[in-house]
C-alpha cells in the first residue's frame, strides 16, 4: 500500500468562497496564495499540520534573517521550484514522505520493534476517541472497535507528538513538559500565515542538526534522554514511537506504539510558538486553563518584553501588517488524561505589542475584567453560603453565570482595542469608563444569577444586600 502526503489529498482548507477542499502538501503550497486557511474539528490536528508545513518550509528555505522572510512574504506566493529540489533532496535515499514506505514511513518509525508487541487501538492518536484511560467524548465506540481514515491517521501523525502527556511506565511529555499554550499568527490567505509561521535561523544557535524528523535519519529509542536539540528537530519533537498497521481494505486497524524520546532539559527548550513568563519557580511557559479563555492570556502572549512567542514578536515587528490576527491551540491534561481540546481565535491592533503605553493600558483592562470577575464570583459564594444553599444547580448556575460575564467582557474588550488603537489620546477618561462598564456587566449577571435561582423574600433581601455591601467597598477605594 502506498500513501504520499504529497500528492494524496489529506489536509483540509477553507476556500475563498467558504467550502473546504482536502490538499496535498505541494497543491497546497502552489496554490496557498489563493486558499484562506486550514482548518480542522480537532485543534490539534490544524495545529499539528501547521507546524508540519512551518518546519517543511523552514528546511525548504532556509531563511537567514528576518529580511529573508520579509522578501518571501512581498514575493506572495512560494516557489515551487525551491520547493520540488527540496522534496528531491529528502527523497535522496529513499522516499520519506509515504506512510506505508518500508525503511521511512512518514513520522512514524519501522524499526526497533518488540516481535512480541501487540498491536493497539488507532484510537491511542485521537484524543477525542476512546482509549486507555482517556475520557469518551463525543465517540462512544468501544476501543477495540476502532478504525482510523488514513487522511486521518496523516493528520493525527503531525499532532500526537505536540500534545503528548505524561503519565505512566514513563511516557514522557512535549519538550515543554505538559501539552503549552501554542499561538500562531494568521494573515491575510494561507500563504500569509506560513510565511508568519517561518523563523530565521540567525535566532537560533542550533537550527537544522539534526534536521526534521522525516529527513534526520536519526533512530528513536523509548526512553532515550535527550537534553539538547535543533530547532527543526525539536519542533516535531518524537515523545513517541508510532508505525501504522493498514487493513487489507483500507483504514488504520492497528498501530505499533511506545514512549519515545525524553526530552529532559525544559530550560534549554524556546519554542518560538509558546509563551514564557517568570514565575515563582523561574522560566515557564503558559499552560491552558479549563476556566480562563486564552484571550484573558493575552497581556502574557502580547509581552514581548518578557517572553511572547517568537512567532508574535517577529510578526509585530516586521511591519507587515497593523493587526494581530492570532490563534492559539491547546489540550487541557492531567497526566495521562485529554479534559479539553481548545483554539481560539483573536485580534490585536500591533500597536499594543509595539507601544509600551498601549500595552500596559491593555493590561489595565484585562486586570479591571479578572478583579470584577472574581468580585462576581465571590459575591455569588457569599449569598449561598449565607442561604445554606447546597451545590448542585446553584454550583451549575453559578458556572453558567460566570460564563456569561466573561463573554460579555471579550466583546467589550476587542471592541475597546480597536477605539483605542484609534485615538490614545483617551486613554485615562476611557479607563474610568471601562471600569464602570465591566462593574454594570457584572451586576447584571449577578442580577440574572438572583432570578434564575428564584427564591423567596429573605433570598432576594439577601441578594440585594451583598450587592450593596460590594457597591460600598468599591465606593472607598
Amino acid at each position: 500500500m502506498r500513501y504520499n502526503v504529497l500528492t494524496e489529498p489529506w489536509i483540509p482548507v477553507r476556500l475563498p468562497d467558504g467550502s473546504i477542499r482536502e490538499y496535498g502538501v505541494l497543491e497546497l503550497l502552489e496554490h496557498a496564495h489563493e486558499l484562506v486557511e486550514i482548518t480542522d474539528a480537532m485543534p490539534n490536528y490544524e495545529y499539528g499540520m501547521y507546524r508540519f508545513l512551518f518546519v517543511f518550509l523552514m528546511d525548504a528555505f532556509h531563511p537567514k534573517r528576518q529580511r529573508d522572510i520579509r522578501i518571501l512574504f512581498e514575493r506572495g506566493s512560494f516557489d515551487m521550484d525551491v520547493i520540488r529540489s527540496y522534496v528531491e533532496e529528502c527523497n535522496r535515499d529513499g522516499e520519506r514522505f509515504d506512510l506505508f514506505d518500508e525503511k521511512h514511513p512518514f513520522f512514524q518509525q519501522a524499526e526497533g520493534w518488540d516481535g512480541k508487541a501487540e498491536l493497539k487501538s488507532p484510537a491511542n492518536l485521537n484524543p477525542a476517541m476512546p482509549s486507555g484511560n482517556n475520557h469518551v467524548h463525543f465517540d462512544h465506540t468501544l476501543e477495540s472497535d476502532s478504525v482510523m481514515e488514513i487522511r486521518e491517521a496523516a493528520k493525527a501523525l503531525c499532532g500526537i507528538n505536540l500534545f503528548s502527556t505524561a503519565g505512566v511506565q514513563g511516557y514522557p511529555s512535549t519538550p515543554s513538559g505538559a501539552p503549552p499554550v501554542y499561538t500562531i499568527v494568521r494573515g491575510d490567505n494561507l500563504f500569509q500565515t506560513l510565511v508568519y509561521g517561518m523563523m530565521p535561523s540567525n535566532l537560533y544557535s542550533n537550527y537544522d542538526s539534526p534536521a526534521p524528523v522525516w529527513r534526520s535519519g536519526v533512530s528513536v529509542k523509548p526512553k532515550e534522554k535527550v537534553s539538547s536539540t535543533s530547532l527543526l528537530y525539536g519542533l516535531l519533537f518524537p515523545c513517541r514511537r508510532v508505525q501504522l498497521v493498514p487493513g487489507e481494505t483500507g483504514g488504520i486497524i492497528g498501530i505499533r506504539y511506545e514512549q519515545g524520546m525524553n526530552y529532559e532539559n525544559y530550560d534549554a527548550w524556546a519554542d518560538p510558538y509558546v509563551t514564557y513568563y517568570v514565575g515563582k519557580n523561574g522560566r515557564q511557559n503558559l499552560k491552558p486553563n479549563m476556566d480562563k479563555e486564552n484571550w484573558r492570556n493575552l497581556g502574557t502572549i502580547l509581552n514581548k518584553e518578557e517572553g511572547a512567542p517568537q512567532v508574535v514578536t517577529e510578526a509585530a515587528g516586521c511591519d507587515m501588517a497593523p493587526v494581530l490576527n492570532l490563534i492559539t491551540y491547546s489540550a487541557v491534561t492531567n497526566q495521562m488524561n485529554y479534559l479539553d481540546l481548545q483554539r481560539g481565535s483573536y485580534s490585536v491592533p500591533v500597536r499594543f505589542v509595539e507601544d509600551k503605553i498601549l500595552y500596559g493600558f491593555m493590561c489595565a483592562l484585562l486586570e479591571s475584567v479578572e478583579n470584577s470577575g472574581s468580585s462576581l464570583s465571590k459575591s455569588i459564594y457569599a449569598l449561598q453560603k449565607s442561604m445554606g444553599m447546597t451545590e448542585g444547580a446553584a454550583a451549575a448556575e453559578k458556572t453558567r453565570t460566570l460564563g456569561r460575564y466573561y463573554f460579555a467582557c471579550r466583546m467589550a474588550f476587542f471592541s475597546a482595542l480597536d477605539r483605542l488603537a484609534e485615538n490614545q489620546a483617551k486613554l485615562e477618561p476611557f479607563q474610568d469608563e471601562w471600569n464602570e462598564r465591566i462593574r454594570g456587566i457584572r451586576w447584571e449577571e449577578y442580577n440574572r444569577f438572583v432570578d434564575r435561582m428564584g427564591g423567596d423574600s429573605r433570598f432576594l433581601l439577601e441578594s440585594e444586600r451583598i450587592k450593596a455591601q460590594n457597591i460600598r467597598k468599591e465606593g472607598k477605594k
